[in-house]
């Protein structure tokens, strides 16, 4: 029984994403950048908005009494937006 050594690949592990990577469709690389986009902008415009305040403020604004009830307000009008 032949074992094979760990030189027996001449790909390295970089050599093999850049293949993979080039062959992603253009249908699948519009997918992958609107998703990008819609998850990292509202991150960075997060973290832009809780830089702009000490973190006393930010943490008085996460700890506010209405949080839960907004939440809960949010999260009924998308689960009924998704079920019409």
């Amino acid at each position: 029984m032949a074992v094979s050594s760990p030189t027996s690949n001449p790909e390295s592990p970089i050599e093999n994403i850049k293949r993979a990577i080039g062959k992603i469709t253009l249908p699948w690389g519009i997918t992958l950048g609107y998703l990008s986009l819609m998850l990292l902008l509202p991150v960075a415009a997060m973290l832009l908005k809780a830089s702009t305040v000490n973190p006393a403020e930010f943490w008085a604004i996460a700890t506010s009494p209405d949080r839960p009830f907004r939440l809960r307000c949010h999260l009924l009008y998308g689960l009924n937006g998704g079920i019409n």
